[in-house]
């Protein structure tokens, strides 16, 4: 039996006979069309938190870098899953990581030192704010 969501009346719910829930768009009599039903669901969903509300598109990169939590630790090895300008998805496993730490990233004949700080831990899974860069080496240096 279908019913209206109280946070948009475009959209109805209906559930199956496995109990799943199907989302599907309301007629509004003729003044809303397949077009204003999509959109509605789309505010929906973006509300629900299913789409990406990044101000900076992130880039997954899946690359080995290092990371180190003070002056004279030893870094460790780490897995950058995806990166923007503003912040850093890493994977860590064996260790605890710490609020705020240094991201040592190399590539393409360059080399920079970043500091972090966590944002979301979930599991091996880390968040975290990009905050400054400490150094660079390499073609970064000249640019």
């Amino acid at each position: 039996m279908p019913f209206k969501c109280a946070e948009n009346a475009a959209t109805s719910f209906s559930r199956g006979a496995s109990g799943a829930c199907y989302v599907g768009p309301v007629s509004r009599g003729g003044t809303g069309g397949d077009d204003t039903a999509f959109m509605e669901i789309k505010k929906l969903a973006y509300r629900k938190g299913f789409l990406n509300r990044r101000a900076v598109p992130r880039r997954m990169i899946n690359r080995v870098a290092k990371i180190q939590f003070g002056s004279g630790t030893l870094p460790r090895d780490c897995l950058i899953t995806d990166i923007s300008t503003r912040g850093v998805r890493l994977h860590v496993e064996g260790y605890e990581v710490p609020d705020q730490f240094v991201l040592l990233l190399s590539g393409e004949g360059l080399a920079k030192e970043c500091n972090y700080q966590v944002v979301w831990r979930l599991g091996h899974e880390i968040g975290a704010r990009f905050v400054g860069v400490i150094r660079r080496v390499g073609n970064a240096a000249r640019s």
